[in-house]
């Protein structure tokens, strides 16, 4: 009992005001994460290879959704792995890195699928056939169609690969330091937002395999 109320008090003091500020995260794991990369939604082919690649990309450099459709073919430095990203939150330019593998599938989608979309015409990385800027509403249309195919029944939005690039991190051991870079947050204090779903899941594994812990269940178990 004693463990339990301490515990329920730790949570209130780590979450205390957080509720006031955001709404609460939609949680992605790591493998339904997996599961909506691996899924393919899409008229065509190509169309198919460019919503994944573009959700791929959202969540490797952990963008904000409209850093993601401002891409430029010209932003992306195959050398380094890195994107420029011309619409950051900052209002200044501003760099991205993403992971090997997913700097492969940019490669690709340069090479073979894109010119299927819309030959060379325009300047956008992710465009629709007429070479044009794909907008927000089909990319959370995107979003919605992907989660299905995937079978995760809720609600999510592109915006919430971003969370979960950052949760997955910090749940890795990245610090907070280095996910406030990553994030391209001018303060710290918007970095700790995503430190509380990794917090809460530190108190339930410290309530599930603690000895202390086990223990006062047990305790509280005995007639």
């Amino acid at each position: 009992r004693y463990e339990s109320v301490e515990t329920d008090r730790a949570v209130a003091l780590l979450t205390r005001g957080e509720a006031k500020v955001r709404k609460p995260l939609h949680k992605l794991c790591e493998e339904e994460v997996g599961r909506l990369l691996d899924a393919r939604v899409g008229v065509g082919e190509a169309r198919r290879e460019r919503n994944s690649i573009l959700l791929d990309v959202l969540y490797s450099a952990a963008l904000r959704p409209k850093e993601g459709l401002f891409l430029q073919v010209g932003d992306w430095d195959a050398q380094r792995r890195v994107l420029f990203l011309r619409r950051a939150k900052s209002g200044e330019p501003e760099v991205a890195m993403v992971a090997k593998k997913t700097a492969e599938r940019i490669g690709e989608y340069l090479e073979k699928v894109r010119p299927r979309l819309c030959g060379s015409s325009g300047p956008w990385l992710f465009t629709n056939r007429d070479g044009n800027r794909m907008r927000n509403h089909a990319l959370e249309r995107i979003m919605t169609l992907t989660a299905r195919a995937a079978k995760i029944p809720r609600r999510l939005t592109a915006y919430d690969l971003r969370h979960a690039s950052a949760t997955h991190m910090l749940e890795a051991g990245a610090s907070v330091a280095q996910i406030q870079r990553f994030l391209r947050h001018r303060t710290i204090h918007s970095t700790m937002f995503y430190t509380r779903v990794t917090r809460n899941r530190l108190i339930e594994s410290h309530r599930r395999f603690h000895p202390a812990a086990r223990r006062s269940r047990r305790d509280a178990a005995r007639p």
